[in-house]
């Protein structure tokens, strides 16, 4: 487990076949880039998203999420987030 004071902004865990819900709750405030495709995770997004106040770049494509766009994204034209992929859900 990561230690809760760790300053991480690249976090890339594609094709790793973890699989549950999108980890909710861990508040990584400092993350730029956040890859978690190409697993299994499932359910809907959480809606507190805007909590990842630095996310840049999200990639969830290729895993089984269903459901809406949150609406804690930012929208389009804003500066974040630069990339957004969740094809194959």
């Amino acid at each position: 487990m990561l230690h809760p004071r760790l300053c991480l902004d690249y976090i890339n865990l594609y094709s790793n076949g973890f699989s549950g819900s999108f980890p909710e709750g861990l508040r990584w405030t400092n993350v730029v880039y956040l890859d978690l495709g190409r697993n299994r995770f499932s359910g809907s997004l959480p809606q507190d998203l805007d909590t990842y106040l630095s996310l840049r770049h999200l990639h969830l494509d290729h895993n089984f999420f269903n459901g809406t766009i949150p609406d804690s994204l930012p929208a389009a034209g804003s500066d974040r987030p630069k990339q957004l992929t969740l094809d194959h859900n």
